[in-house]
């Protein structure tokens, strides 16, 4: 028996020493035999009869690893900090010199509703600060006053041009000197970044911009500045400034979530404040956050709360015929909306959010009770049932609805229907995203009778109706002004 035993570890030993031999000695010994073994087999050898070397071996190539992705990492970020900084400069350039230039760059018919537009581009060269991850061009946000269009960069460049000079091939802006720098302090506003500004109004002679604004040390709201208008130089003063904010350390914060859409009604400005993912903000009443906001423009200080339960409103239209709101909003991942709000002087509709979505948390494929995200914000698949207004449309998956305006019943539309034209940002134009929404809607504002959808191939920030046959539509995929005209 003793014998068996000794012949048994002598054996284990002579196989021990003879994979070791052949699998671990890195030596050039019997290396054509080695070259014979499948690399396979040489892992499970490895991995089941020296563990402890296998442990070893892939504890150094984690270490490895994890060097190789710092380097990668600080490449990545050395690059970023230097397209930034290129960006940055050409973005001055205009600013340095007084005008830029936009030139012709498409032209091309589309049709759209059984009516012909012709859809023109136009080009700045310049205009290359990013306020979005799949943006690959500067944002930029328009309004009109009288001959002129006003446009303003999310980085706070203000230009503005004739109306009539879009019938050209190209045509010079001016640009127009603020006191911007002196009152936004920090450098993400004018770098390649998620802040910025949110949106451009011109009312009563004055000239409204929103942002996200550093309250106090990395903690943001959405904010407006005003200006008396003045085509040499505005000097912006604080309009609505609210002391309450949203720290950047919060867990989820972002800037995207910021709203500050405005619409003018009679003497007051609507105002939709994102909630920057502090999510249950939206449904306490007693915080600007998540919030569609009637503010006073003699006393900004009084403001009446319009609607609640928002998530990111990023397009409001005042219907004056039938003095309904309507609203676009982003959801989550899914869900974004277009809301209808007709009776916001009497009472203040919720509209669920983030109790209710038809999207789902980011992270998430599908609803899980059991996360503790889920059980603050549930996402419950119906709005009605819990007590708050249904939208009366949703989009599964999202599209990034933007703004949205009415067409007139000059262009030819119907009078006993609403017709509206919307904007999509994304980057999946088979979603629907990067495209051009127009959209039917029952004269009581009851349903959507029709919808149809108009590639264009680029990010839609924003949208104005110059005239009964003219439809500005600023585009951040390749810094372009796009001008939708009714044929005939």
């Amino acid at each position: 028996m003793a014998k068996k035993i000794l012949y048994t570890v002598g054996f284990l030993v002579f196989v021990y020493v003879i994979i070791n031999f052949l699998i671990l000695d890195n030596s050039s010994r019997l290396s054509v035999l080695k070259e014979k073994i499948p690399l396979e087999t040489k892992t499970k050898i490895k991995k089941y009869f020296f563990p402890y070397k296998y442990i070893k071996k892939l504890e150094s190539n984690e270490i490895l690893i994890k060097k190789e992705l710092d380097l990668i990492r600080k490449r990545n970020r050395d690059i970023g900090a230097s397209l930034n900084e290129k960006d940055k400069l050409l973005s001055k350039i205009n600013e340095k010199i007084g005008y830029t230039r936009f030139y012709e760059v498409n032209n091309k018919k589309i049709r759209i509703m059984e009516k012909n537009y012709q859809f023109k581009e136009f080009k700045d060269d310049f205009l290359e600060i990013k306020k979005h991850g799949d943006a690959r061009s500067g944002s930029i946000y328009v309004d009109k006053v009288e001959d002129k269009i006003i446009i303003l960069t999310a980085s706070g460049n203000l230009q503005y041009f004739l109306i009539n000079d879009l019938k050209k091939k190209e045509f010079i802006t001016k640009v127009i000197k603020t006191n911007i720098k002196d009152l936004i302090k920090y450098e993400n506003f004018y770098s390649n970044s998620n802040y910025g500004i949110k949106d451009l109004l011109i009312f009563n002679d004055y000239l409204y911009f929103s942002f996200n604004r550093e309250v106090k040390n990395k903690c943001f709201n959405t904010s407006i500045l005003r200006a008396k208008l003045n085509y040499d130089f505005l000097n912006f003063e604080e309009f609505f400034y609210p002391k309450e904010c949203v720290s950047s350390d919060m867990p989820g914060f972002t800037p995207h979530s910021a709203g500050g859409r405005m619409v003018k009604y009679k003497d007051k400005i609507i105002f939709s404040s994102g909630e920057y993912l502090n999510r249950m903000a939206a449904q306490d009443k007693n915080s600007i956050l998540g919030k569609i906001l009637l503010i006073d423009t003699t006393d900004p200080k009084l403001y009446k709360l319009v609607s609640m339960g928002h998530r990111n409103v990023q397009g409001l239209y005042f219907d004056e015929d039938n003095e309904t709101l309507v609203s676009t909003e982003h959801g989550p991942m899914g869900g974004d909306e277009v809301n209808i709000n007709k009776d916001f002087l009497t009472k203040t509709n919720n509209f669920g959010w983030p109790i209710s979505s038809y999207g789902e948390h980011y992270g998430f494929k599908k609803r899980n009770d059991s996360h503790e995200l889920y059980k603050k914000a549930p996402l419950y698949k119906s709005h009605k049932k819990y007590g708050f207004v249904e939208p009366i449309q949703y989009f599964v998956p999202s599209i990034g609805i933007s703004e949205i305006v009415k067409l007139s019943t000059e262009m030819g539309y119907n009078i006993e229907r609403n017709n509206f034209l919307f904007g999509a940002l994304g980057r999946d134009p088979s979603e629907g995203d990067m495209s051009l929404h127009f959209v039917v809607i029952s004269n009581d504002y009851s349903n959507i009778e029709k919808h149809e959808v108009v590639n264009i191939n680029s990010r839609i920030r924003d949208i104005m109706k110059i005239d009964q046959n003219n439809i500005l539509v600023m585009l951040e995929t390749s810094s372009t002004i796009g001008l939708l005209s009714l044929e005939n």
